[in-house]
């Protein structure tokens, strides 16, 4: 029987019930990042109070990301297991008590636990929210990835953009400005537990265990992808760690470190929106990678190399613009290159995984390179010349098959 939330005709009433799931898809989708974006515009703050080093605080960053590699693959699992919807249930508790548990932070490590807590959460939810959306809206799915693309957007926005303002707020504390954002999972819970549960079918999925074993490890391409979204994924982390700390390195307040944060969060939503919809209408995520790239670079190189005014918006235009773009964009590669759906499934599994792994280790990169060099600005170097090795790789990503252009109208 079908789940789908969408009436049949003379149904009204199921609309309202979709209205809701579509609600209760936002609200679980603004959980997904703020444990890592909410940092930003206080990390040097926080790093300074505890005593961290810029290699240390970069693994506020990078242990959720490399979660997010190592865990997904317990997505499958758990949802078996428990059901999608009882898993996304611990997930969004887990990731919210990790956020509160920063109200009570005293030490470099037990925030990295912090860390470590909310990355296994969004490492499992991650792939249970795209399950969620198969089983309730198969028929509207791309319109679904756009609602929970947008909840991840405006909760990292909200959390650039505030941060400080509510730091300001709590006189100062740090700590309370990181843990609020627990009211998310708050609401999110409110919502979702009395709905959700209550038509929930019975203990089933949708998810297709990832056998890290079957996986297409000996395919060149494969690993090229991986490498790809390894690069795209580490700059857009990297960015969103460092980028308010760079801005306050160059002499802005930290208020406005946040509010050019939250601008280069919001161009990214709009770019994440608007970019499947040009690729479908004129193929080729290749020759896109590559424009976005050269727009990402040229973001880079303005912020760090030219000082105005108007520097630190322009830039985080540019390169909220490039790497928004980049994400979707990397997502589609699959289609290009494999030729049935449970193959673009194992072309996919692998450069998530690989691909998240590689990418911790870029913002571990810049901090690393703060410490040696003392300045954002010679670390910042660093993801322009892996900007320009990105840029490099689309190059080699020109699709093989024929029919590319057909496939890349099927995800959107």
């Amino acid at each position: 029987m079908s789940t789908s939330p969408f009436p049949a005709p003379g149904r009204p009433r199921a609309w309202n019930r979709a209205s809701f799931l579509i609600l209760l898809l936002f609200l679980v989708s603004m959980n997904l990042r703020p444990a890592i974006t909410s940092l930003s515009p206080v990390l040097d703050t926080v790093s300074s109070h505890l005593g961290m080093n810029g290699l240390v605080t970069s693994w506020l960053t990078s242990i959720p990301v490399l979660c997010m590699g190592i865990f997904a693959p317990l997505a499958a699992l758990a949802g078996s297991r428990f059901g999608v919807e009882r898993t996304l249930t611990a997930c969004i508790v887990l990731i919210g008590g990790a956020i509160g548990l920063r109200a009570f932070t005293n030490t470099a490590w037990s925030l990295l636990g912090t860390a470590f807590l909310a990355g296994v959460g969004m490492a499992v939810a991650g792939p249970l929210v795209s399950a969620f959306i198969k089983r309730y809206f198969e028929s509207r799915a791309a319109a679904m990835v756009g609602v929970y693309t947008v909840g991840m957007g405006i909760g990292s926005a909200l959390c650039a953009g505030l941060v400080v303002p509510v730091m300001r707020g709590f006189n100062g504390s740090w700590r309370a400005a990181l843990a609020v954002w627990v009211v998310y999972a708050v609401i999110a819970l409110v919502f979702w537990i009395p709905t959700v549960h209550r038509h929930a079918p019975a203990l089933e999925t949708n998810v297709t265990p990832v056998r890290l074993r079957e996986l297409p490890w000996r395919v060149p391409r494969v690993w090229l992808l991986m490498l790809v979204f390894g690069l795209q994924s580490g700059l857009y982390y990297a960015i969103s760690t460092w980028l308010a700390p760079l801005v306050h390195e160059n002499g802005s307040t930290l208020a406005v470190s946040g509010a050019v944060l939250t601008v280069y969060s919001v161009v990214q939503l709009v770019a994440n929106l608007l970019t499947p919809i040009l690729v479908h209408r004129t193929g080729r995520p290749d020759r896109w990678l590559l424009v976005n790239a050269l727009v990402l670079l040229a973001g880079l190189v303005l912020l760090n190399f030219f000082s105005t005014v108007l520097t630190p918006w322009v830039g985080a235009v540019f390169i909220g613009l490039g790497i928004g773009g980049l994400f979707p964009l990397t997502l589609l590669l699959p289609f290009t290159e494999a030729d049935s759906p449970q193959r673009v499934n194992d072309w996919t599994s692998a450069m998530l995984f690989g691909g998240y792994i590689f990418s911790s280790l870029i913002p571990m990169l810049v901090g690393y390179i703060k410490d040696v060099l003392g300045s954002y600005q010679h670390a910042f170097i660093a993801l322009i010349v892996l900007c320009v090795v990105l840029g490099g790789t689309t190059f080699a990503l020109r699709p093989r098959a024929r029919s590319t252009g057909e496939r890349m109208k099927a995800p959107s």
